[in-house]
């Protein structure tokens, strides 16, 4: 709203092809259009009461932009991890893949095992807190689905 971080955002982009992804009413379709006027992208008014914008983007759209292309998308309500498997899951955070040969149990979750690679290399600050909790509550999401299965 303020228009602060725009011009690292515009900075960003340039001959590549990129999305504007999120929850709904959170701005993607208003910070295109404050990076290209020209887009001339519909929006929707923040709501007075929960200070929070609405949906207004129906369908995904591609535009040329500096060199490149952006896709404006609805919004989402939230993101889920759509594999089967904590293997799998693990897999898909790279940050830690060096570490999990460290671990002392086969499987290991990383989340509560004792002598976990990933937890000690988080501990000493090499993995982000941030993306290990992401892991967690995805971890937690495959975990009651595949609970769910067996009940």
């Amino acid at each position: 709203m303020t228009g602060d971080g725009v011009d690292k955002v515009e900075d960003l982009l340039g001959g590549g092809i990129y999305a504007f992804v999120g929850r709904s009413g959170v701005g993607k379709s208003s910070l295109l259009n404050r990076i290209e006027p020209d887009l001339n992208l519909k929006v929707g008014r923040v709501m007075e009461k929960t200070g929070r914008g609405r949906h207004t983007t129906t369908y995904s759209q591609l535009f040329p932009l500096r060199g490149g292309y952006v896709a404006d998308t609805p919004g989402m309500q939230t993101f889920g991890y759509p594999g089967t498997s904590t293997e799998e899951l693990a897999d898909c955070f790279p940050e830690l893949r060096d570490y999990r040969a460290a671990c002392r149990f086969r499987p290991c979750t990383h989340s509560h095992e004792p002598g976990c690679g990933v937890k000690e290399a988080l501990e000493k600050g090499v993995i982000a807190p941030s993306r290990y909790q992401s892991y967690l509550s995805m971890l937690a999401e495959v975990q009651a689905r595949e609970k769910s299965r067996y009940d």
